[in-house]
């Protein structure tokens, strides 16, 4: 390599991309782990004239990083900075670092402001590049260490194609660095990525309702980030929370350049819906994980009691939680088994899951029971645990028919016994003669043993089906 080549290389790495945690960190070509800057898709405006998304500038962009190789002294160099996926919205400065003549001390910038860093050609609004001429005098060298930076003084305009990247080059004359011909030497790094900065901010809490019961309370539950401790046998429950800060992860940023906040991304006020069974119970969301202090938001459900939201716009900018208050239940009224979710946030199109409410016991479904009176339909339960197993049974119809429960529909099954249970004692049908029923039996599933068998009367036959 000739020696005035060489010298020009020592200006390559003076480009760095800044780093994407919306604090005051550049992009940095040295830097393999360089991510680049996160533009949040959530905040990024709407499209420019030319189908771009303005980004106003932030030291977040500007471009910062060491020399490739080399030592010039008294002379030329040309570089090229290239984007892809973007463009500049107006003409970005340099300041190049450098070193006296005998590496003694700091030597006098090479920057735009004094003249000695001069745009070749680029750097206009709406150019992917721009090319300098940097001069040393007599008395600076450019070391591999010294660092130069590119600020981009107005923004960038960011392509919706793909992510954005910048290449620095070094070349021999003036050009070549504006073609981007025949590079000395070059370094690309990631500089701007449009994607989704939103993040759901759910926590699930899930739950166990006691068979012991009569599933109406819950079970004691440890502490689990943002879940409270319950006490055992509460009947009032937080099923799943929302922090906030999390929605809004650090590390993007919005159109005007600054990290992107909560309120850049979604709505700060929002009508919040939860979705699953919300037949039994009260739902609602409060600012504290005890549910009844803070302030309390009343959520309605729906007519098919598959959802309940929140009657008026939620304040998302600040923690919430969500809690199931069985206390008022009326007699014969469960707390429902199930999943929970929330459409997480209005603008938002996902639901997100947000907890579960289980029963400490083992579930068997009947999928067809019948009292019809030509057949006679038993069901077995094997027991083969060492204590007793408590059971109780819940029914579902068809339109138009009705069940009530008999007297074997709850039953202690003993230690080591199969009992038998004729569905004719299960339940009573009004309106039909046919049904399905779910068990719910207080032992470990490997202990229970579930058939059902119905027997034709009229011809002897018989069927057969094991249900767990």
């Amino acid at each position: 390599m000739k020696l005035s080549n060489f010298k020009k290389v020592a200006f390559a790495a003076a480009f760095a991309v800044t780093a994407s945690t919306g604090a005051v960190a550049q992009i940095d070509l040295d830097d393999d782990a360089e991510t680049g800057v996160l533009f949040a898709d959530e905040a990024k405006g709407t499209v420019d004239g030319n189908g771009r998304y303005p980004l106003a500038a932030n030291a977040v962009l500007n471009i910062t990083g060491e020399a490739l190789v080399g030592t010039p002294i008294n002379s030329e160099a040309f570089i090229r900075y290239e984007l892809t996926n973007a463009v500049f919205d107006g003409v970005p400065t340099i300041s190049q670092a450098t070193r006296n003549a005998t590496d003694a001390g700091a030597g006098v910038a090479i920057t735009s402001a004094a003249g000695t860093a001069a745009i070749l050609g680029g750097g206009a609004s709406q150019d992917a590049f721009v090319a300098y001429k940097l001069t040393t005098g007599a008395a600076q060298q450019i070391k591999v260490d010294s660092v130069a930076t590119v600020t981009i003084v107005t923004g960038l305009d960011v392509s919706p194609d793909g992510a954005a990247t910048v290449t620095y080059s070094v070349h021999n004359n003036a050009g070549e660095a504006v073609s981007g011909a025949n590079p000395i030497s070059s370094s690309t790094a990631p500089y701007v990525n449009i994607t989704a900065a939103y993040t759901n901010g759910m926590a699930a809490c899930d739950a166990v309702s006691t068979v012991a019961s009569g599933f109406t309370t819950f079970a004691a539950r440890a502490a689990a980030g943002t879940c409270p401790i319950e006490a055992a046998d509460g009947n009032i429950l937080v099923i799943g929370s929302y922090t906030a800060a999390t929605t809004a992860p650090a590390g993007h940023v919005a159109a005007d350049g600054q990290a992107a906040v909560l309120a850049d991304i979604t709505a700060a006020t929002q009508v919040i819906t939860l979705t699953g069974d919300v037949t039994n119970g009260v739902f609602s969301a409060n600012t504290v994980n005890t549910c009844a202090g803070g302030s309390t938001i009343a959520m309605t459900k729906n007519a098919d009691n598959t959802a309940a939201s929140t009657a008026a716009t939620a304040n998302t900018a600040v923690n919430l939680f969500f809690c199931l208050d069985a206390s008022g239940l009326a007699a014969g009224e469960t707390i429902k088994k199930g999943d929970y979710n929330i459409q997480a946030m209005t603008d938002q199109s996902a639901a997100v899951a947000i907890g579960s409410i289980t029963y400490d016991t083992t579930t068997v479904e009947a999928p067809y029971i019948t009292t019809y009176e030509g057949y006679n339909q038993r069901i077995f339960i094997d027991n083969r645990g060492a204590t007793g197993a408590y059971y109780s049974t819940t029914f579902t119809t068809e339109d138009g028919v009705t069940a009530a429960a008999g007297a074997s529909a709850t039953g202690t099954v003993p230690a080591n016994t199969i009992a038998v249970v004729r569905v004719a004692d299960l339940v009573t049908f009004t309106g039909g003669t046919r049904g399905a029923a779910t068990m719910e039996i207080e032992a470990t599933d490997g202990n229970i043993w579930v058939t059902t068998q119905i027997v034709d009367l009229g011809t002897g036959m018989t069927d057969t089906l094991v249900l767990n």
